[in-house]
């Protein structure tokens, strides 16, 4: 995490917004960005991960959704919380070969 100009320095009092607002969503944002280490979990892998763990990952948004509620959280935020990772990259633009000479697809 980037260094704060104040890190260290909050002296505020906690409310439920710290709770709902920040730690919750935080905690769904964390999960959904490290969900491809939990397809990796014994009892996860070779288990139960067919279909390109397409049901880990539906379970993992339900159970989610679960503590979104559970918290007084809209658990609409799990869906728009899009996975992501330290190393997404931009999509690779499509590159098609037509007589010997490559063209981008747009």
């Amino acid at each position: 995490m980037a260094d704060h100009p104040n890190r260290g320095k909050g002296n505020d009092r906690w409310t439920p917004e710290h709770d709902q607002a920040l730690l919750v969503q935080g905690i769904i944002a964390l999960v959904k960005s490290n969900q491809t280490s939990l397809y990796l979990l014994p009892g996860i892998i070779g288990c139960v991960d067919g279909h390109g763990n397409d049901r880990t990952s539906k379970k993992v948004n339900q159970l989610l959704a679960r503590f979104a509620e559970a918290n007084n959280v809209d658990p609409a935020v799990v869906k728009s919380s899009r996975r992501k990772s330290s190393t997404d990259s931009p999509p690779r633009k499509k590159v098609k070969k037509e007589n010997g000479v490559k063209k981008e697809e747009k």
